[in-house]
């Protein structure tokens, strides 16, 4: 049987042990955490990126259907916005053309028109 004394000698010598494996686990944790990480950030980036894309289409073509609302069938320009976004809607007799202030386009341009009475 072991004395009280070795018993605590016992007890420290196998927590002294095991005192590396604690570091070792921790560093394997956050390693394959960081992996995670490191994998699944650009994915949530490009998920950000085409709604910034699609949203802009989205206003584009609202500017476009209310720039078709009001078309009279001549020459016109004129400056179309919604908050932040600004536009440009010229018109003439056969097409309206909408161009943002980022560069993107949308155009509608009609090939043939018959109208019923």
């Amino acid at each position: 049987m072991y004395s009280s004394w070795e018993v605590d000698d016992l007890w420290l010598k196998r927590n002294n042990q095991s005192d590396g494996y604690v570091l070792l686990e921790a560093l394997i944790s956050i390693s394959l955490l960081m992996l995670v990480l490191a994998g699944t950030v650009p994915f949530f980036i490009d998920i950000f990126e085409v709604r910034q894309l699609a949203k802009k289409d989205v206003e584009l073509s609202r500017f476009l259907y209310e720039s078709a609302l009001f078309w009279e069938m001549k020459e016109t320009v004129e400056q179309v916005s919604s908050g932040t976004r600004k536009a440009e809607a010229t018109g003439s007799s056969n097409r309206i053309y909408i161009r943002g202030e980022d560069g993107n386009e949308t155009e509608v341009e009609l090939l043939s028109i018959k109208w019923s009475e």
